[in-house]
Order: structure tokens, then C-alpha cells, then sequence
């Protein structure tokens, strides 16, 4: 039963430990999603008990078990900015994001960690999100779109603004 679609089946069906499974296959891509919304590690980490326990409490809402990912994603992402929102924090600089932006080409091309960390601290917080999404979360451009409310073709947009951007800034450097 390592199939997420038939865990989540399994789970809605009443299987607590086909539950438990699921939380555990989750649980690091939803604490760095609401980590790359909040930007603090004791907020990211409230923030994604909230979004397990709406979870929870929502499950019979989820239509389609193949929406399960976007459909979390959805509750986290409302969850941590609504916490970001409600604690009127500053977001800190040095966050590790490191892996958000994918890195293609030679390795001379590639630029180290802590520079990359630099350099996506000079993109929006929209911007981050988009990456996060799509290369951290593996999420197709249609849930991409559909989590951050545009279309399809400005998800593209922004995604593609913000590869230029960080390439641009890891140059100045």
C-alpha cells in the first residue's frame, strides 16, 4: 500500500494507520512550504499542525484523492499565511531555500548554497512560493495555478521572472 492514491483512500475509509502513513510521507514537504511562507521555524512548525488537524477535520471534502497534494498544499499555504498575517511578523533574512531554484547546466554554471540563499532573498515572497511549489513540491503548472489563484501562463510568468531574476543577482555577486 505505498500508493499515496490508495493510502488516502484508505484513510478516508476510516484506516488510522493508513493516516499515519500519509502524515509521515507529507509532513516535510508541508512544514517547508508553510517555512518558506512564514520564513520562522517555530511559526512553520505551528502552522503545520494546524493545516494536519484542518486536514483532518476536512477530509470528507476531498473530492478527487488525486487532488490530495494540492488540495493540502491549499490548507497549509492558507494556514501559514494567515498565521504570518495574524502575527503581523517581519520576515527574517537566511532562510535555506536554497533547493527552490532549480539549477540546470554545467557544473562551473551552478552556484553555492549560501550564495543561492543570497540571491533568493532578493525575490518576492510570490516568487518563492512559485518555486517552491513546482520544484520543491513537484506540483504540475495547472496546480501551481490553481494554489496561487492565476493562470497557467502567469505561473510561467513568474516562474521564469524569477530564475532570470536570481541568475541576475547570483551574477552581481
Amino acid at each position: 500500500m505505498h500508493d499515496e492514491a490508495e493510502l488516502v483512500r484508505s484513510w478516508l475509509r476510516g484506516d488510522r494507520d493508513a493516516g499515519n502513513a500519509i502524515l509521515r510521507l507529507v509532513a516535510s514537504d508541508v512544514y517547508g512550504l508553510c517555512l518558506r511562507i512564514l520564513r520562522h521555524a517555530a511559526d512553520a512548525e505551528d502552522a503545520a499542525q494546524e493545516a494536519f488537524r484542518r486536514l483532518i477535520d476536512s477530509r470528507e471534502s476531498l473530492r478527487d484523492v488525486r487532488d490530495f497534494r494540492s488540495w493540502l498544499a491549499t490548507i497549509a499555504s492558507n494556514v501559514a499565511i494567515n498565521l504570518r498575517k495574524r502575527r503581523g511578523r517581519e520576515v527574517p533574512a537566511a532562510m535555506d531555500d536554497a533547493a527552490d531554484v532549480p539549477q540546470n547546466g554545467a557544473p562551473a554554471d551552478r552556484i553555492d548554497p549560501a550564495t543561492l540563499r543570497q540571491v533568493l532573498e532578493t525575490l518576492s515572497d510570490r516568487e518563492r512560493l512559485a518555486l517552491h511549489y513546482r520544484f520543491r513540491m513537484n506540483l504540475p503548472l495547472k496546480e501551481v495555478a490553481s494554489l496561487m489563484q492565476v493562470s497557467e501562463a502567469n505561473v510561467r510568468v513568474i516562474l521564469h521572472r524569477a530564475i532570470a531574476r536570481a541568475r541576475g543577482a547570483a551574477k552581481n555577486l
